[in-house]
């Protein structure tokens, strides 16, 4: 008789962004509880960094976050990302319920049109 392997994962849901270098960027969760039911967010703490790499200790810039009932509104400005590296990760947490939301790598497409001087 052998036996069954079994593997039992909590990870967050991976969202990879590409991102144009320079331009505002937003995206838009909602969330929900396991049953279905709309998450109240009303006295949430939500924080969303991006880092080069998961193990970085240089934060390179942070989310603007905002929270209401089911859904989180992401941005980042174009000031920031003009200057991300071409790659890096990022995440979102719900730290009320030291939850990590979303994950992923960050891909940042250099602009075009630009004032070199």
């Amino acid at each position: 008789m052998s036996a069954t392997r079994v593997r039992l994962s909590q990870l967050p849901r991976t969202v990879d962004l590409t991102i144009y270098a320079g331009d505002d960027f937003s995206m838009t969760l909602t969330v929900t509880e396991a049953d279905g039911s709309p998450v109240d967010f009303s006295d949430a703490s939500i924080w969303a960094q991006v880092r080069r790499r998961p193990d970085s200790p240089e934060v390179l810039g942070e989310f603007d976050v905002s929270a209401e009932e089911a859904t989180i509104l992401l941005r980042l400005s174009s000031e920031l990302t003009a200057r991300l590296p071409s790659r890096c990760v990022y995440d979102c947490e719900w730290m009320n319920r030291a939850l990590t939301l979303i994950a992923g790598g960050i891909l940042i497409r250099p602009e075009v049109t630009r004032d070199d001087g």
